[in-house]
């Protein structure tokens, strides 16, 4: 009987003792034992048993396992191996020092047979489809980003300095307790297939600013996957080592194997271009799991390293169901020697620490159109005044003293030095205008310089937002030294309606105009605009006299459309008669245009003050149709003109980059030759290459009523030859563009040289870009050639020899 009863009650309490054996959770971080810096990707393996994790990007870990824990074995790729015990006493989180160590590639490695790497990378690459987000249906998560930037502390060089100079040790003492800068973001991102996403900025802060006018750095310093053809480090394009054919351009090494949590097998892997390789490439380790053969972490930066700018970028995935892996950390590092802090005769190097962490993944959920918005990214109207409660929600860990005394001090002097102001300032800058208060300085108006006119002095004003964000005024004069004559103007723009970017402009104008120049519509105004180039060039001009206006505006997604009426009268500034009505001195029009430009997918960012154009990675499209009106408002002639243009922009995978611009356009009518097509001719024998024009053919040396180019050019960036320095990194640049055009009435125009291209214009050359690297810019010579049926008697006379000047970030 007591036998039966002990018999039961161990049948009873069986379940409690077995799930009383409670699971064992071991939390830590590993460290760089001489900078106390974090080490993502740390292999942490309990005992000697096949079951472990990785630290994250912060450096840190969460092992939970059934097994009991004797010790931890710490490993990683650069630092030396370390065991730790562990005991139940042992104080959590655990703080894990790791000594470095100095491990190179090899720059040869001979390997029997086929080398075993390959077959894993093989393996991964044959699962991108499944692995790559942007082959799910949809995806939505929301992401936290918090960007840093700072002196560095950390290199040897620096410490040595510190513990001797008292310059050194006030920068450091400062930088210990506060950082340069400090920015965070809160986005919604939804995408949907096809390369459809939408992000929804639900809050943000920066230092020292109130209006977040840079705050989506941090998103576009690296692309989202690691899984795409090419990777973007920078807005600078590299050729991805998980991807067709990187075998044959990427030396891989197996550096280790360790275990998951589940007990897959993770393969360290690490990469490097091949030897001699010359193409944008990537340094780094990959580790792969097993489990569906995918991206668990990797590291890369830019092969070879630039002196001037060091990038490297960590990215984290996870497993989030039974299926899927995804990304769910990303970090960014940036050291510049370019850009310093000093104090007296001290000085350090400037960094740039981005951090992003992934919470409230979903993927392949039905998402309704209205979700993604009209544009790329928008920021929600009281996303820059969330309070600190509504941030606790999403920061993964709160801000430290450092960090709250950053935002003090910086907001302090933002205020103070009126930074946002600055900012404003510094964009307007970029799109050719210098800010003082409530008006614009326009540098176009300031000082011009072109064949015809000469030197160009003079002042355009016009308010900004800072009056009105409803309507701006202004206007300009100024006096060319080379024709000696005055040129003035003024406008008034009415925004209607801001949702669809509804604008009213109207304008007088008194100035000479460039004959036969295409007119398209919404033309770059950015300062650095290659298109202001040919304007240097000009040499016959019209004196134009017009008054009127138009109506722009965007009637659906990723199409700009305006709407123009003009009344103009044209005089030429050359000998010039038109037979057809040979007594006629001063030319005048009645002219109504409709224009639009076509960008599909282009992305916006739309902030509360305006909207900025992201790009597209499609080609862009721009038309322009005019119809003139005789015997209306004094116009005296009736004629139909249509200008175009294509033009798109794509890399070619170890080859480079082309670019393709096809313009053209037909006059219907008879017209005077003002209204005509003139190619932008661009020779002299030595001057500055300008995009999109004909650098041999001499200025209005061609005539048509129906015009077609074709402007090709691929640069082989660095592929070719790699530089030996950090100030010599060229880029051959191979160039061909051809013309066609035919006039039907040359007769009609007298006193000046008529002729068209109708047996065809062709030029070919060599730019090298870049010869003399000056951080962000670079200066290239080259030599164009013409050919064909228009080449020159006297062979010399063909060749133009050329210079160029290139922005770029690094």
């Amino acid at each position: 009987m007591l036998r039966s009863k002990i018999f039961f009650l161990l049948l009873f309490f069986l379940p409690f003792f077995c799930f009383s054996q409670q699971k064992q959770e071991i939390k830590g971080c590993v460290l760089d034992a001489q900078n106390g810096k974090p080490i993502p990707f740390a292999n942490v393996q309990v005992n000697d048993l096949t079951v472990g994790t990785s630290t994250d990007i912060d450096g840190c870990f969460v092992i939970t396992t059934d097994e009991k824990v004797d010790y931890l074995n710490i490993t990683h790729l650069n630092y030396e191996t370390k065991r730790i015990p562990i005991t139940a006493a042992a104080k959590q989180p655990l703080f894990i020092y790791l000594m470095k160590r100095s491990i190179e590639l090899s720059e040869v490695v001979v390997l029997p047979g086929v080398n075993p790497a390959h077959r894993l990378i093989d393996s991964l690459i044959a699962h991108i489809d499944d692995n790559n987000p942007k082959n799910f249906n949809s995806f939505s998560y929301t992401i936290y980003e918090k960007l840093l930037v700072t002196a560095d502390l950390n290199s040897d060089s620096v410490t040595e300095k510190i513990q001797n100079d008292t310059a050194f040790q006030y920068l450091s003492h400062t930088f210990s307790k506060m950082d340069l800068f400090l920015s965070e973001n809160v986005i919604e991102r939804t995408y949907v297939k096809s390369d459809r996403l939408y992000d929804k900025v639900l809050a943000t802060r920066m230092s020292g600013m109130k209006e977040p006018v840079l705050s989506l750095l941090i998103s576009r310093l690296q692309s989202f996957t690691f899984y795409d053809p090419v990777f973007s480090i920078a807005e600078k394009n590299f050729i991805n080592p998980v991807s067709k054919g990187s075998t044959k351009k990427y030396f891989f090494l197996i550096q280790d194997t360790t275990f998951s949590e589940q007990g897959d097998s993770v393969f360290v892997i690490s990469f490097r271009p091949l030897k001699n390789s010359n193409f944008d490439g990537l340094e780094g380790v990959l580790y792969i799991n097993q489990d569906g053969w995918a991206v668990q972490s990797a590291t890369a930066f830019p092969y070879p390293k630039n002196e001037m700018i060091t990038i490297s970028i960590d990215q984290m995935y996870r497993k989030i169901d039974e299926k899927h892996w995804f990304p769910y950390q990303l970090n960014a590092n940036i050291l510049s020697s370019i850009f310093v802090v000093a104090a007296d005769s001290a000085s350090l190097p400037i960094k740039a620490i981005g951090r992003s962490y992934f919470s409230d993944i979903t993927v392949n959920q039905p998402i309704k159109p209205a979700k993604l918005g009209e544009t790329g990214v928008e920021y929600m109207p009281q996303a820059a005044t969330k309070d600190s409660s509504y941030w606790g929600q999403y920061r993964f860990t709160p801000l430290s003293e450092k960090d709250l005394e950053t935002y003090r001090f910086i907001d302090s002097i933002g205020k103070r030095e009126k930074i946002d102001k600055r900012t404003k300032g510094l964009m307007t800058l970029m799109d050719g205008k210098v800010k003082f208060k409530f008006i614009d300085w326009n540098l176009f108006e300031l000082v011009d310089y072109s064949k015809y006119q000469g030197w160009y002095l003079g002042l355009g004003l016009s308010t900004n937002d800072d009056l009105s964000r409803f309507f701006s005024i202004g206007g300009f004069f100024g006096y060319g030294f080379g024709d000696k004559r005055m040129k003035y103007g003024g406008f008034v723009n009415l925004n209607l309606y801001r949702q669809k970017n509804l604008k009213l402009f109207l304008e007088y104008q008194n100035r000479g105009q460039r004959v036969g120049m295409m007119q398209l519509p919404f033309q770059s105004t950015h300062l650095l605009a290659a298109e202001n180039y040919q304007h240097f060039f000009t040499n016959r001009v019209d004196y134009v006299e017009k008054i009127g206006g138009k109506l722009t505006f965007n009637p659906f997604n990723y199409f700009q459309t305006e709407i123009g009426f003009y009344r103009k009268n044209q005089e030429p500034s050359y000998e010039y008669t038109y037979t057809p009505n040979p007594e006629l001195k001063v030319f005048k029009f009645t002219e109504l245009n409709i224009g639009f430009r076509w960008a599909f997918r282009e992305e916006f960012m739309k902030t509360t003050r305006s909207t900025i154009s992201l790009g597209t990675k499609y080609p862009i499209v721009r038309v322009n149709y005019t119809h003139g009106f005789n015997n209306f408002l004094g116009g005296e002639f009736d004629y139909n003109r249509l200008d175009f243009s294509v033009e798109k922009k794509f890399d070619i995978r170890f080859l480079g980059v082309t670019s393709l611009t096809l313009q053209g356009g037909s006059v219907f009518e008879d017209v005077p030759y003002s209204k005509l097509f003139n190619p932008a001719g661009t020779y002299d024998y030595f001057t500055l290459y300008a995009p999109n024009s004909f650098g041999t053919m001499r200025f209005n040396e061609f005539t048509n009523d129906h015009y077609l180019a074709l402007y090709f050019s691929h640069n082989f960036k660095q592929l070719l030859f790699k530089p030996n320095t950090k100030w010599f990194a060229p880029e051959p640049e191979i160039i061909t563009n051809i013309g066609f055009g035919w006039i039907r009435h040359p007769e009609n125009h007298q006193q000046i040289e008529v002729k068209s291209m109708q047996f065809g214009y062709y030029e070919s050359g060599l730019n090298i870009n870049n010869i003399l690297n000056l951080g962000f810019v670079g200066v290239g010579a080259g030599l164009l050639y013409r050919y064909g049926a228009y080449s020159m008697p006297n062979y010399w006379d063909n060749f133009a020899a050329k210079f160029s000047v290139t922005f770029k970030l690094f």
